[in-house]
This record gives C-alpha cells, sequence and structure tokens, in this order.
C-alpha cells in the first residue's frame, strides 16, 4: 500500500483548513495526519526558513510516508498544508510525487482573509505596524490573498477534475453541505457526525501578551507536534480563552483593500466559474 496521500488540502491560509481537518477527521473512511501542516512539498533550500521546523517539520520523503503509516488499506490519506497554495514549487513537486493526487483549496473573501493574517502577525510579534500602514508596506500576508495566480499555477500541473475549490463563507454558513459534497467529491458516504459548531483556530487580539507568547512558545516545540490531540485540543483552548474579539478595520480602508483585491477577484471568478461579486463590495 502506498504511503502517499490520496488528497491533500492546499490552503489558503486562514480560511478555514484547520476546520475542514478536523472535520474530514471524523469520517471513519479517512485518515488525517496528526501533525496538520508537514508542509513536505512547499520546502525548498532557497527559502530562507529551510532550516525552520516550526515552519518545515517534514523534510525528506520517509519522515513524510511515516505520518500515514497508521492509515487502513480502507481509509483515503489526507493532510493539511496552506502553504502549498502559495507555494511556487508545491504543484511540481506533488505532481512529480502524486500525479494523481486530489486538491482541495479554500478561498475566503480576500480583504477578510488578508486582515484575519494580518492579525496572526501582530499577535504573533511579526509585525507592529498599524493596519493602514502593514499594507501600505506590503507582504506574504497580503499577497497571499491574491487567489488567481495561485490556482494558475496548479492547473498547469493537474486536471482541473482533480481540483475542488470550496468557499470559506459557505462552509461557515453550512459546514455540513459543503463536506457532503467533499466526501461525494473523494468518493464517500456522508458523515452522520459532524460537529459544524466547533470552532478551530480562532482569531482575535491577546489579552495578555505574555500569556500568548508563552503559549506559542510551547506549541512550536517539535515534541509538541506529535503529542496526543486531546492535550493539543487543551492547549488551543487555553490560547482561546486568550483571545478577545479583534477590531474591524475600518471602513474607508476595507474599500481601499477591496480595490486592491477587484482585478484578482475578477480573475479568480473568471477562472473558476463561480460568481464572486459579493467579494467586491
Amino acid at each position: 500500500m502506498s504511503l502517499l496521500p490520496d488528497f491533500l488540502v492546499i490552503g489558503a491560509f486562514k480560511a478555514g483548513t484547520t476546520s475542514l481537518h478536523h472535520y474530514l477527521d471524523k469520517h471513519p473512511r479517512i485518515f488525517m495526519t496528526r501533525l496538520k501542516e508537514p508542509n513536505f512539498f512547499a520546502h525548498t533550500k532557497s527559502d530562507p526558513n529551510h532550516d525552520n521546523r516550526n515552519i518545515f517539520p517534514v523534510t525528506d520523503l520517509a519522515q513524510y510516508e511515516r505520518l500515514f503509516a497508521d492509515a487502513r488499506a480502507d481509509q483515503l490519506k489526507g493532510e493539511a498544508s496552506p502553504g502549498y497554495l502559495p507555494s511556487k514549487q508545491a504543484p511540481r513537486k506533488i505532481k512529480e510525487q502524486i500525479p494523481d493526487i486530489r486538491l482541495l483549496a479554500t478561498l475566503r473573501d480576500p480583504v477578510d482573509r488578508a486582515y484575519s493574517h494580518y492579525l496572526m502577525e501582530l499577535r504573533n510579534e511579526q509585525i507592529s505596524l498599524p493596519p493602514n500602514e502593514a499594507f501600505d508596506a506590503g507582504g506574504y500576508w497580503l499577497e497571499a490573498s491574491n487567489y488567481a495566480r495561485q490556482l494558475n499555477r496548479y492547473l498547469e500541473h493537474f486536471r482541473p477534475d482533480q481540483i475542488k475549490v470550496v468557499l470559506y463563507e459557505e462552509m461557515r454558513s453550512d459546514a455540513d453541505k459543503v463536506v457532503h459534497d467533499i466526501l461525494d467529491w473523494l468518493g464517500l458516504p456522508p458523515l452522520d457526525t459532524l460537529n459544524a459548531n466547533e470552532q478551530h483556530n480562532r482569531g482575535g487580539v491577546p489579552r495578555s501578551q505574555f500569556m500568548h507568547r508563552a503559549l506559542n512558545i510551547a506549541r512550536t516545540l517539535p515534541v509538541t507536534r506529535m503529542i496526543p490531540p486531546g492535550v493539543r485540543r487543551r492547549l488551543a483552548g487555553l490560547r482561546d480563552l486568550n483571545l478577545a474579539p479583534a477590531p474591524e478595520l475600518s471602513p474607508e480602508e476595507s474599500q481601499r483593500w477591496r480595490d486592491y483585491f477587484a482585478e484578482d477577484i475578477e480573475r479568480t471568478a473568471q477562472l473558476l466559474d463561480v460568481d464572486l461579486s459579493q467579494w467586491l463590495s
């Protein structure tokens, strides 16, 4: 039995990939890796962070295959690494190793996604600028919302029927239906026990930056990635309790960001042949 995955959740960042990982993991015919975001196919030695095992915890094929060693023969194997969608080398590397793979992408309103990504970098002290100045400075957190170019890289290597795109907003409004459609696409029966009310990887701003920093350090220790899921959920619960709702982006700043993404929204809509007009207003 091959120890390579049957499908990948490829992103986008801050667009529900953690929730989707947990939803799919509930299905008895699906095996999701205990380690979320192995980022194996996004790893390259030219990346300045290539030695950072918090970003790239799995860097060789044998190590990657071991993530799926406990899968049963009747299970589809999958993993979720949102870093695959913006990665320039991941499509080619995936194609070389698993040419018949199925790829699942989740897309979110690009302004909402970018602001959520900005807030994550802000609370993790990777950025200190207010939103307007951060936007002017630009960065990975902003460009990750330009979906058309990212999707095109995958369409250069894979057939359209190998790629399924779901919208974060639809998953928020009716997760049962979205997951049912995904399972049908994977050729699996529906899941009767989906609890779509669960929240995963909540956003916000820390009430205590000291506590947030301490929990982040604990979460990024290499050993933490391999501890039982129940313990990791309790750590995540402590982190969530320390998060307060984030302030909303001002209407003026939101419109400025929306104008910036407008062309890519239209290109993405044409590429997918879907109506994304709700992202333009």
